[in-house]
């Protein structure tokens, strides 16, 4: 066979097996955002905020002052939505998808449904946690996609034609 002939023979043969790869490392990545994403969770429905602070993307906490006073202000937050009678029913995540990478961090979409019930309503809010990573995947933090409308400042510049989820209005039905 002629060697010119070889390369792209042989470069054809392996795309296969290096797309198989390329999947399985993404599925890989994915599937610990979404177990880190799920530790977020836990700790919010256990009140657990300290977690909260520690799961979330650094470059926001200190947009707000830095971790002691996010921390405050989510308990001072929560506090007012819990003695205002705000009830957290249900917290769940979707499957983590829509993975893009940038040299210095890796992103996922990992989607949120929330249900709680407040004086006289039940509210459904859909939405979504960007998962960052800036070890390829290792770790992950997050930030409530509802924050990111419009990006802020601190935001790492996403991958090209990387788009974050549009806003959804919650579902607001009275008792």
């Amino acid at each position: 066979m002629n060697s010119k002939l070889l390369v792209p023979f042989c470069v054809v043969l392996l795309f296969p097996s290096i797309s198989i790869a390329q999947e399985a490392d993404d599925a890989k990545l994915l599937k610990q955002a979404g177990k880190q994403a799920q530790a977020m969770v836990d700790a919010t429905l256990k009140e657990n905020y300290e977690t909260v602070i520690k799961l979330t993307f650094k470059p926001a906490l200190e947009s707000i002052g830095g971790s002691e006073k996010a921390l405050e202000a989510i308990k001072t937050q929560m506090n007012q939505m819990k003695s205002g009678g705000m009830v957290i029913e249900g917290f769940k995540l979707g499957d983590p998808k829509d993975l893009g990478r940038t040299p210095e961090y890796v992103f996922a979409i990992i989607p949120t449904f929330m249900q709680m019930t407040i004086p006289n309503a039940e509210v459904k809010a859909d939405s979504y946690l960007l998962g960052i990573s800036e070890d390829k995947g290792k770790t992950w933090l997050f930030i409530d996609g509802a924050g990111l409308n419009p990006k802020p400042k601190w935001l790492p510049k996403l991958p090209e034609k990387y788009e974050l989820p549009t806003p959804i209005p919650p579902k607001i039905k009275a008792k």
